[in-house]
């Protein structure tokens, strides 16, 4: 029996659930690439966070407001459809006054994409917001994704469809 080469195709990323990503690779990749600049507590500049990479800018906000968990969250362009400026803001007033009405405490963050293709997109890195709970509020924007942080300060892509 001849030996065929293996196969070079990456599968598929997986969603939260455990199921194939939806997404597309390109978009996925998008996610990775990106720079998060978040206002952190106490620094007079923003610090870059990037998907898999320890920030100990982070870990250190982290140990000062005692938070061994947190999630980067955005209500704008829902499932990926580009809005409007103002359209994009009214939604993260909405999630500002839904995640203060619970309680939850944030940084602001600037999304953006390195090449400049991509707008740069408001978000939140919420702090304590566990993975399950992440998820739950992405799903509720009608979100891609989200990165969730665990106490090594590491962002972490968390698809959700």
């Amino acid at each position: 029996m001849p030996l065929r080469p293996a196969s070079t195709a990456q599968p598929a990323p997986l969603c939260a659930d455990g199921h194939p990503t939806l997404l597309p690779a390109a978009l996925v990749q998008a996610y990775r690439q990106a720079w998060y600049d978040v206002a952190l507590p106490a620094r007079a500049t923003a610090s870059r966070l990037q998907v898999d990479v320890h920030s100990p800018a982070l870990q250190q906000a982290m140990r000062q407001c005692g938070a061994r968990q947190a999630c980067l969250l955005t209500a704008c362009n829902p499932l990926g459809a580009a809005l409007s400026p103002t359209d994009n803001e009214r939604r993260m007033q909405a999630l500002r006054a839904a995640l203060q009405q619970d309680g939850w405490s944030w940084a602001p963050v600037l999304g953006h994409d390195p090449q400049g293709q991509w707008p740069g997109e408001d978000s939140l890195l919420v702090w304590h917001m566990a993975p399950t709970q992440s998820r739950a509020w992405g799903r509720h924007w009608e979100q891609n994704a989200v990165l969730t942080v665990g106490s090594d300060a590491i962002p972490r892509l968390l698809l959700l469809r």
